[in-house]
Formats: C-alpha cells, sequence, structure tokens
C-alpha cells in the first residue's frame, strides 16, 4: 500500500550543462506512476513523460529505473528534460531557447497514478501525487553581464568571476539574426571570457543578414575581444552555428587573432553575397542554389540548395588555426557531406589542425546538453517553418558529448597559444 508519495530532486539548483538525480519515494511495491515534466519560456509550453514501475520499496530513481513508454524509454538521468516537446493547442514550430539569461528555468516535475499517455496528461486534468521544482541557471550568479556598444560593434560580454585571465570566445549564431546569449552565458560559467555579437537585427545594425557585407564589423569584434584586460594573451577563439560559422571561419583567414574555430554545421565556404574586407572584395565562390529548397509536410528542407565544390571551401588549411567541426548526420538544413568534403580537402601534413566529429541521426541545432530536442522551427527571416532534422535520442546524444569536446578544444587550444606568448615574453 502506499504511502505519502514524494518526488524529490538533488540539487535543485544546477547549470543546464549539469545532471540531478530525480528520486520518487512512498509508493506501492511495483506501482505504475507516470512522471511528467513541465516548463513554460516566453509564452511557451514544453513538457515530456515517463512510465516507471516502482522497485519492491515503492521507490523510483530516474537515473537507475527505465521508462517503459511516454517521451522517452529506457534508463535515462536527464530525460525528462531533453525529450521535452511542446504541449497540444500552441502554433506548431516552436524553439524552446532561453532569451533572458539572468533569470532561471523552473522545470517542474509531477507523479500521477498509473501509466498515462503524453496526450492523456494534457486533455484530461488530474491532480498529481507530488510535485517539486528543479532551477536550472544558463549563467552563474557570480558571472559579469555586460553590454557592448563599442565602435560598430554591438553585442553582451560575459565575464567569469576572478581575477582572470581568462580564454576569450566569440559567439556568433547563424540566419537569424538578433543576439543570442544563452551558449555565451554558460560558456562563461565555465570560465571564458565570451562576447556574444550580435550583427544583424539587433538595435542600430541591419535588418536581414545579406546587408551583412563588412568583413571589418568582425575583425573589430574580435580585437576588442582580444584586447580586454580579462582576456589572456596569444589569440581568441570563435563558437558559431550554420551562417555564422560562414563567418567564423571567413574571418579565422583574415584576422591571425583567430586561433580556433567551433564551426556547428557551419558552411564551409561564402555563400549567397560577397563581403567586402577594406577595400578587396571576398567573392561567392561557391554558388547556393535557391530554388533546391523542398517544401515537406514539416517545413522548408534547404540542405539541397548547396553546391558540394571542393574548389570554393575555405583553405584553412593554408593557416595554423585549429577547427573543431561538429557535423550532424541528418541535418536537414546544411549538407553534412560538406563537413567531410571540407575534411577531405586538408592536406595530410595539416589534418592534425582539423577535427571531424560526425553525430548521425543529429539535427542541425545543437546547443548546450539536454536542451529539448527541436525538429523544425519558424525561421522569423524567411517567415515559415524550416526543418533542421534528426531524432530526439540521437540528437540529445550529440548535444552532450559535444559539450564536453568543444569545452576541451577551445581550452587546450587559447591555452597552449598564452602559453606561448609567455614563453616569448621571457626569452
Amino acid at each position: 500500500m502506499a504511502g505519502n508519495v514524494v518526488i524529490s530532486a538533488s540539487p535543485k539548483e544546477v547549470l543546464v550543462d549539469e545532471t540531478f538525480i530525480l528520486r520518487v519515494t512512498g509508493l506501492g511495491p511495483e506501482q505504475r506512476v507516470t512522471i511528467r515534466s513541465v516548463v513554460a519560456e516566453d509564452g511557451m509550453k514544453f513538457s515530456a513523460c515517463g512510465c516507471y514501475v516502482a522497485d519492491s520499496d515503492g521507490c523510483i530513481d530516474v537515473s537507475v529505473q527505465p521508462s517503459l513508454s511516454g517521451t522517452y524509454t529506457g534508463v535515462d538521468q536527464m530525460g525528462l528534460v531533453w525529450s521535452m516537446c511542446q504541449i497540444p493547442g500552441q502554433r506548431p514550430g516552436l524553439r524552446l531557447f532561453k532569451k533572458d539569461v539572468t533569470t532561471q528555468q523552473v522545470l517542474k516535475f509531477e507523479v500521477y497514478t498509473e501509466h498515462r499517455t503524453f496526450d492523456h496528461l494534457h486533455e484530461v486534468s488530474v491532480l498529481p501525487l507530488s510535485m517539486t521544482k528543479v532551477f536550472r541557471w544558463y549563467m552563474s550568479k557570480d558571472v559579469k553581464r555586460l553590454p557592448v556598444e563599442v565602435g560598430n560593434i554591438r553585442g553582451m560580454l560575459f565575464i567569469p568571476p576572478g581575477p582572470g585571465p581568462f580564454p576569450g570566445v566569440l559567439d556568433l549564431f547563424g540566419s537569424a539574426g538578433g543576439l543570442l546569449e544563452f551558449r555565451a552565458s554558460l560558456l562563461a560559467s565555465r570560465g571564458f571570457v565570451v562576447l556574444a555579437l550580435a550583427f544583424f537585427g539587433y538595435k542600430d545594425l541591419p535588418n536581414h543578414f545579406t546587408e551583412v557585407k563588412n568583413l571589418d564589423y568582425f575583425k573589430e569584434g574580435a580585437q576588442y575581444l582580444n584586447d580586454h584586460p580579462y582576456v589572456q594573451p596569444g589569440g581568441i577563439g570563435i563558437i558559431a552555428v550554420s551562417k555564422g560559422a560562414e563567418i567564423a571561419q571567413l574571418l579565422a583567414m583574415h584576422c591571425p587573432l583567430v586561433k580556433a574555430v567551433v564551426s556547428i554545421n557551419g558552411i564551409p565556404y561564402v555563400t549567397l553575397l560577397p563581403y567586402e574586407h577594406g577595400d578587396d572584395v571576398i567573392p561567392v565562390v561557391s554558388e547556393y542554389d535557391i530554388y533546391g529548397g523542398i517544401f515537406s509536410d514539416e517545413g522548408l528542407v534547404t540542405k539541397f540548395c548547396y553546391i558540394l565544390d571542393p574548389a570554393g571551401l575555405f583553405e584553412l588549411w593554408k593557416t595554423d588555426v585549429k577547427l573543431l567541426s561538429i557535423c550532424s548526420g541528418d541535418d536537414c538544413t546544411v549538407p553534412p557531406e560538406l563537413q567531410q568534403l571540407q575534411y577531405d580537402s586538408y592536406p595530410a601534413n595539416k589534418k592534425q589542425n582539423i577535427e571531424l566529429v560526425v553525430y548521425h541521426g543529429a539535427g542541425h541545432l545543437v546547443e548546450p546538453p539536454y536542451s529539448p530536442f527541436c525538429r523544425t522551427s519558424l525561421h522569423k527571416i524567411m517567415g515559415t517553418n524550416v526543418v533542421w532534422g534528426g531524432n530526439a535520442r540521437d540528437h540529445a546524444y550529440a548535444q552532450e558529448d559535444s559539450w564536453k569536446r568543444i569545452l576541451n578544444f577551445l581550452r587546450t587550444n587559447l591555452e597552449k597559444h598564452s602559453r606561448n606568448v609567455h614563453l616569448s615574453s621571457r626569452l
């Protein structure tokens, strides 16, 4: 017979890349229950659920016991987080991400009698047996967040606690525009000074990415970060996704301050429009077929718009820049074949400068660990739902594994350059 049912989480407050233990006690032996997670963010509501059977002591530990059905199955400590999907009744194509990193993300966990489906939980009003909350943060409370409006550049600077100096990282997103801070704030919480740099759709910057033409803007951002007193000497890194990763790689070729680049499903050549660099023009070297997009039931698939032409690839191997290329095998936006083509184009004596990691079954939006999977969402610039691709479980693995690789890659390569500067200054 069940006693006083209690669901508890430990710890109750974490950074978003940290795990926590979720337990239920006070159930009857082998009692069947459903645990539901719910989060509300910026007017959106997402949820996940798992169906469990208590052990002989009437307890459930989701890190040990499997979910038999629900939004995920099997044993997974964070399954009730990464498998979240939007609650029915909202417009299709929502993407859950944190806009205001100064506030916590509140996850609510509820226990219900019997095994219930996701739809049933949101169609029928049933009182839970117990409820608890977990408070997650993208930004550690002792990280400084400072708006940047210096010269032409616009963005947000995040500085870790302590005297420093710290490795410096420039953070760029893609063709959706605006200023996204969630990845930068989390990186700062892990010991990096990070400049989240907007380049259109923010304040007095251009309104559309087709108006972004001057590479000198990004060089100015790199110089500002490199010269910051809290940034260690020796150069900076860049982390970027999609169109932002195209810019990051181009910048690395023309700015000696850039020592390491993390490209997440990036475009390895200049697409759509040329860039200005001083008095020079960097031309489009590989065409983008705007008529190659396909509309499916889910939305627009753009991976067929790209030309697989090795002649136009960024020749990063002519520099000493280290490149970590995160590639999703089921990317429906940028074809994964491009990343492989780039890797294969590196000469044998330069292969040590590139690391290609392919995550089969993952989609385009590889974000920090345990971020809910987003297969398709509204692209505000294109004005339609875009299919990012992937499946929830493989994508969750990609996010967790790649984050560890990214942190290690940036630390290793940026600290190496800093050490070299210190050594040369002593000679």
